[in-house]
């Protein structure tokens, strides 16, 4: 990266200030007080950036990670938690773990097994999400939507009891695509070309073009076509 100052490496226990940077690595506990630019940022057990972070290759977060700002990446891949206050803008996002987003997140591919809560959009071409914790959207836009109902997520460090969880679903206020499958979820919306809502399933209303299926295990209180 031009005009970075090289990596920054902490093993164990450190804290440093925003800045650029080729390649982040934090194993154990660190804490960047600033925004930050790298080509790579790994961490392995728990880390935070007091501002804004920049990759241009790829984020690696194995345990936590809290970003105060926004994350901006070509690749994400999380085995835990991580918080970002405010946007997400990815190309691929895969998740095992938990998210929590404070604005929006956009990615052209996103894959989660485990928990969200995304307090604005959820944008993705592909989206598929397998509930494993509970997730709230407040929107949800993509082409191809799947959610699925998920089993145990094992996961050492991460802070929710994921086999106790009972109530694993998605709620959300709408959901709009192309084709749109879904399992376990509450909606008010759900719009899309073809939709098929699934067992545990209880939507408002149903709005599709082409073709539309409801499992017998589903409640759909309202359903249009429109042209």
């Amino acid at each position: 990266m031009e005009n970075s100052i090289g990596d920054l490496i902490i093993n164990g226990k450190g804290s440093s200030g925003g800045d650029k940077f080729k390649k982040v690595s934090i194993m154990g506990e660190g804490f960047i007080n600033g925004d930050v630019e790298c080509v790579k940022f790994k961490t392995c057990g728990e880390s935070d950036v007091n501002g804004n972070l920049k990759v241009t290759d790829i984020v690696d977060i194995k345990g936590r990670i809290g970003i105060k700002g926004n994350l901006e990446t070509k690749n994400l891949e999380i085995r835990g938690e991580i918080e970002v206050n405010k946007d997400l803008f990815t190309e691929q996002c895969k998740i095992w773990g938990k998210i929590d987003i404070g604005g929006n997140l956009n990615a052209e591919i996103f894959t989660l097994d485990g928990g969200c809560t995304i307090e604005g959009l959820l944008n993705a071409d592909k989206l598929k999400m397998i509930l494993s914790l509970p997730c709230k959207v407040h929107e949800i836009g993509g082409s191809d939507i799947t959610v699925k109902k998920g089993g145990k997520l094992m996961f050492i460090g991460l802070r929710d009891i994921m086999g106790s969880v009972k109530h694993k679903e998605l709620t959300a206020d709408i959901i709009e695509g192309d084709n749109v499958f879904l399992e376990n979820t509450k909606a008010k919306v759900v719009r899309g070309t073809n939709v098929k809502i699934g067992p545990g399933c209880e939507i408002d209303l149903v709005e599709y073009k082409n073709d539309f299926k409801q499992d017998k295990g589903a409640e759909v209180k309202k359903s249009s076509q429109k042209k």
